[in-house]
């Protein structure tokens, strides 16, 4: 009998070390309600007006639905992802853009150094912003980064909630009125903290890669970005 307690008290401590390697956490915002408002300066004129009164969605954060998670590879290398898709909890509509509007990435952690990761991410200019904005760069109205966003009701499917934003989102990110706030393609890194400072960048990949046969100006072929 004292064998077999021994036993299963020690397949226990290998199942809880087994667990504490990785972790997977689930987590959201939901935003849904009444909205009312009264709009001056529509449409980029400011004699325009507009009074809206409605049920909608994603008044104050865009509502969404995430997974993360972190596997311990040993001797202080983890790896890790993230997958973030955005919710219309009030049209209900499920299309592309709001099933893929969001952060979507994988990457490798290693302590004393720091991480890299590749795929769907924010940009070190949206970091570092919403770092310092009272509202974490939510979608309210009159805010710096999303100044002349409209309210269009509960019709907007974009998962971007009733303020749907000027511009819209392309192969290379999602934007708004004062820059980019997450890119497709994307290699990120950022290191540990070293005397108090850290940094951190992106490269961004155009993935069209063709042969140029004549002049041309401008344009987004072969090209790619950064940001740091």
């Amino acid at each position: 009998m004292k064998k077999s307690l021994f036993a299963v008290a020690a397949l226990s401590a290998v199942a809880g070390v087994a667990q504490a390697q990785s972790s997977v956490t689930i987590y959201g915002i939901l935003d849904a309600g009444y909205i009312g408002a009264n709009e001056k300066g529509v449409a980029t004129s400011v004699t325009n007006k507009q009074q809206s009164s409605l049920l909608g969605q994603s008044a104050e954060s865009t509502s969404r639905l995430g997974f993360k998670g972190s596997e311990d590879l040993g001797g202080g290398a983890s790896a890790f992802f993230t997958v973030e898709v955005g919710l219309t909890p009030t049209s209900g509509a499920t299309t592309a853009t709001t099933m893929n509007n969001r952060q979507s990435f994988v990457g490798l952690k290693k302590n004393g150094i720091g991480q890299f990761a590749v795929g769907t991410q924010y940009t070190p200019v949206f970091n570092a912003a919403s770092a310092t904005d009272a509202g974490q760069l939510n979608n309210l109205v009159g805010d710096v980064i999303y100044a002349t966003n409209a309210l269009t009701g509960p019709a907007n499917t974009s998962g971007n909630g009733p303020y749907a934003s000027t511009t819209t989102a392309t192969q290379s990110g999602a934007n708004n009125d004062a820059f980019t706030s997450r890119t497709s393609n994307t290699l990120s890194f950022k290191t540990d903290t070293f005397a108090g400072f850290s940094a951190s960048g992106v490269v961004i990949a155009n993935n069209q890669n063709v042969t140029q046969t004549g002049n041309t100006v401008g344009g987004t072929t072969n090209s790619n970005g950064w940001g740091l």
